[in-house]
């Protein structure tokens, strides 16, 4: 026996660690490979390694759920990789790493507008002060200096499409074993990742700079990805989903904080506005539980 506790707590503290720092991995793979490559071989690795989970459960899934099992794949990991590295071309880790944070807002937002869920004023209240730590992210510099980033857009599609994906993933593909819909959506991303990995001119791998790029992305594909999606759904099978989710609370945190061992520009402005959007976060919970009552 174990203490289910203290293992659930470990668990978010790994996927914190794991998911904040995937951004300065993005980061290095830029040295020396375009954002496409970067994606393609980050999902194409992830779907490889989890080859041996994903034949034993292929002829499990419903035909009418193929199609969200192919969404899935499509906004919570396939889309989203080619958004997070064409933004991080002009975008700081550590910013990246904290708009990362609106996942939770945009899953309320989604829920309500596709899914027809229930709006109380903590939730409204929630998304508006979300959004008004986003505003800041977007609109000013680790210096306090005025900046729009249109780059940072992409980032804020790719959570939008996280959002959507948790949607569909609690309301349509519950039913299913987590370990299932941790690899099978990957999985049909495997191919398609291939195809456009190998249709750009490969890089020389005899460059140093081009191995370091490669062993990044490597390490985003097997460990941020496919092995943190595992541990992620082992946490919602031995706590909840609340609980799990929370790891959102650590990611902006973990991407600021190694964006700034690596020499990015962190700001009390950045800390600040990251703290409005987890204050925005922690009132829609408040009104996740008043309607659970």
């Amino acid at each position: 026996m174990y203490n289910t506790k203290f293992v659930a707590g470990f668990l978010l503290i790994i996927l914190g660690l794991i998911w904040g720092s995937s951004f300065i991995l993005m980061k290095i793979g830029l040295h020396a490979l375009a954002p496409i490559q970067i994606a393609s071989l980050r999902v194409g690795i992830a779907g490889f390694s989890l080859l041996p989970f994903i034949i034993p459960y292929v002829n499990r899934v419903e035909k009418k759920d193929r199609i969200w099992i192919f969404l899935t794949g499509l906004v919570g990991n396939g889309i989203p990789s080619f958004l997070f590295a064409y933004a991080q071309t002009s975008v700081s880790s550590s910013t990246t790493g904290a708009l990362n944070s609106l996942t939770p807002i945009f899953a309320l937002l989604t829920g309500l507008a596709i899914f027809r869920m229930s709006l109380d004023k903590y939730k409204m209240l929630g998304v508006m002060i979300g959004f008004i730590g986003s505003f800041v992210l977007l609109t000013w510099k680790a210096n306090g200096e005025l900046q729009f980033s249109p780059m940072a857009l992409w980032i804020v599609l790719a959570t939008f499409m996280y959002g959507l994906n948790v949607n569909i993933l609690k309301l349509k593909l519950s039913k299913y074993p987590p370990l299932m819909i941790a690899s099978l959506p990957l999985g049909t991303l495997f191919l398609p990742a291939v195809l456009i990995f190998f249709s750009f001119p490969l890089p020389n791998l005899n460059s140093q700079e081009v191995l370091q790029s490669v062993f990044a992305i490597g390490l985003l594909g097997i460990i941020g990805t496919a092995f943190a999606l595992i541990l992620f759904n082992r946490l919602i099978q031995i706590s909840s989903a609340v609980f799990a989710s929370s790891v959102t609370y650590l990611i902006p945190f973990v991407a600021l904080f190694i964006g700034w061992l690596d020499g990015e520009q962190v700001g009390w402005i950045q800390l600040a506005a990251v703290l409005v959007i987890v204050i925005g976060i922690l009132i829609i919970r408040k009104g996740n539980k008043q309607e659970n009552r």
